[in-house]
């Protein structure tokens, strides 16, 4: 069981999605930054941005520095780019926590960031450790029901209403289906707007 288990894990394709995905999920650092000051998180947020695109002009223009190099490695054998095109998937990640946090009100900021951080973080990885079906756009049952179950438990953790959290989490988990190339920057802003409309309906009845 421990050797299947660990054969999975040090699979190609698993161990780079691993390190791809904590990249993905390691991006909720930048509500710690927002936590200590709101121009903190805003620099932290652009910081992050600019190290990314960074890494990929160094890989595009083939420039050996080591750390760059193994973060566009990273994104490069993880996902289906061309070696001298830029991914601008983690670009859109940290816009759309960026764009989430600023424009929209608290704690629905923090529901659409938890569910394009955490959700459609672990998403992926569902996918290709748990046995599944496909959908459209390659991805898979197992990874819609991971960002279902994380919107819809961060709407029910800050709002205990059955009813809303599980349209939310529908929602989420279409707009990670069928949005395949802009998932990152759209689905925190759906889902923070769209948890404050739904909450305001239900509240208001």
């Amino acid at each position: 069981m421990f050797d299947e288990v660990k054969r999975i894990i040090l699979r190609e394709d698993i161990k780079y999605e691993i390190f791809r995905k904590f990249f993905h999920i390691f991006s909720l650092i930048v509500l710690v930054f927002y936590g200590i000051n709101f121009w903190i998180g805003i620099v932290s947020n652009l910081l992050f941005m600019i190290l990314y695109l960074s890494s990929e002009i160094f890989r595009i223009t083939e420039k050996k520095l080591l750390f760059f190099k193994n973060i566009s490695d990273i994104i490069l054998r993880s996902r289906k780019i061309l070696p001298n095109k830029v991914s601008f998937s983690p670009v859109y990640l940290f816009l759309g926590i960026l764009v989430s946090y600023c424009f929209a009100m608290e704690p629905f900021n923090y529901i659409g960031i938890f569910s394009v951080c955490l959700g459609d973080g672990f998403a992926s990885l569902a996918g290709k450790l748990v046995p599944s079906f496909k959908l459209v756009n390659n991805k898979t049952i197992s990874g819609s029901f991971v960002v279902f179950f994380v919107t819809f438990f961060s709407y029910y953790y800050f709002f205990p209403y059955l009813t809303p959290a599980l349209i939310l989490g529908i929602l989420a988990a279409l707009v990670e289906l069928f949005d395949a190339n802009y998932d990152n920057l759209f689905l925190p802003l759906v889902v923070s707007a769209s948890s404050y409309f739904l909450t305001f309906i239900f509240y208001n009845q």
